[in-house]
């Protein structure tokens, strides 16, 4: 088993405006760190960015690429790297990763993260506890 990766999404106010998004993935918890490696110093606009979450084992940053094309998202051709897209969604661009990051890890293409109320969460509690005994 490989090291736990992690799928972040960075752009700056300018490609904004183009609707132009960086993906990527790296170790868990060194998304900041990467992002500054790849930024560089000289830039004078600072990245915006967002962590989607962890990756599954054996799915990678190409897999979430490969998605965003599926959904509409261009890839930019000559632009400052290789994983750089053009969204779909130009007044939120992010909302394109999010997206093909759920579709790919969790089977679905809301875009937001709901949490449960407390009698769906005892529910759930409840019945994994009934389940575990019956094995």
């Amino acid at each position: 088993m490989s090291e736990p990766l992690e799928l972040y999404a960075y752009s700056t106010e300018t490609y904004l405006e183009r609707g132009m998004i960086k993906v990527g993935h790296c170790v868990v918890g060194r998304h900041q760190e990467r992002i500054r490696e790849q930024f560089g110093t000289s830039n004078p606009e600072q990245p915006t960015f967002i962590l989607l979450g962890n990756l599954p084992d054996g799915v990678r940053d190409h897999h979430i690429h490969a998605q965003l094309i599926k959904n509409g998202c261009k890839k930019v051709e000559d632009g400052p790297g290789r994983e750089w897209f053009i969204a779909v969604n130009k007044s939120d661009p992010f909302r394109d990763v999010r997206r093909s990051y759920n579709e790919i890890v969790r089977g679905s293409s809301r875009t937001d993260h709901y949490v449960l109320r407390k009698e769906q969460t005892e529910a759930i509690e409840k019945a994994t506890r009934w389940f575990n005994k019956e094995i």
